[in-house]
C-alpha cells in the first residue's frame, strides 16, 4: 500500500514522524532557489540539511530503502553547482546505511512536470529568447510517464545495496534544441 506523507525536512523530528512505519521512501526534493535570505544559506546548504535529516530519520526509524530522483552527473570537470549538489544529496542519503536507489535524470518532460510548465510559460510569453551559454549543454530528456514507471519499478524491486542508474531517452540534444 502506498501513502503520501509530507513533513518539514528541516525538522529531524518531523522527518521521523513522517517515516514511522515506512519500509521504502521516495526522496523527490530539489531546491532551485538561489538562496534563503533568512538563513543566508545557499540552495546547496538547504539541500544538504534536508537530505541529512531525511537520511538520519530513515536510519533511526528502520526504513529499508530510499529511492532518490537525482540529476545526471556528467564525467567532466567544472560541473554546475546544481549538478554538484545532486551528487552531494545522493551521497548524503546513503551515509547512514539505508540502501539508496538513485535514478539520475537530465530533464523530465511531461504535461504536469515543472520543466514543461517552465518552458511553455517562457515560450508563450517571450517572442524572442536570447539563449545563455548553458543552453548549449547536452541533455537527455525523459518522459514524465517513463520516470514514474521507473520509480515504481524501483519501489517494487528493492536492491540488495545502493545503486544508481542514469535515465533518459536516446535523443541527446541541447536545451536550445529542446526549446526549438
Amino acid at each position: 500500500e502506498m501513502e503520501w506523507r509530507r513533513c518539514d525536512l528541516f525538522s529531524l523530528f518531523e522527518c521521523e514522524q513522517a517515516l514511522a512505519g515506512v519500509e521504502a521512501a521516495f526522496y523527490l526534493v530539489h531546491s532551485m532557489l538561489p538562496s534563503a535570505h533568512l538563513t543566508q544559506g545557499t540552495f546547496q546548504d538547504l539541500d544538504l540539511i534536508s537530505a541529512d535529516n531525511f537520511a538520519r530519520a530513515a536510519a533511526r526509524i528502520g526504513v529499508r530503502h530510499i529511492i532518490y530522483l537525482g540529476g545526471m552527473i556528467p564525467d567532466q570537470p567544472n560541473l554546475s553547482r546544481h549538478i554538484l549538489s545532486r551528487g552531494e544529496v545522493e551521497r548524503t542519503l546513503g551515509a547512514y546505511g539505508v540502501p539508496v536507489t538513485t535514478l539520475r535524470a537530465g530533464i523530465i518532460i511531461g504535461l504536469r512536470g515543472s520543466s514543461y510548465g517552465m518552458f511553455r510559460s517562457v515560450l508563450e510569453r517571450v517572442p524572442l529568447i536570447i539563449c545563455p551559454r548553458w543552453s548549449a549543454s547536452l541533455i537527455q530528456p525523459v518522459a514524465l510517464a517513463d520516470a514514474i514507471h521507473m520509480l515504481r519499478y524501483c519501489l517494487e524491486h528493492p536492491p540488495g545495496g545502493s545503486r544508481s542508474h542514469d535515465i533518459g531517452s536516446g535523443d541527446i540534444m541541447t536545451y536550445r534544441e529542446l526549446l526549438e
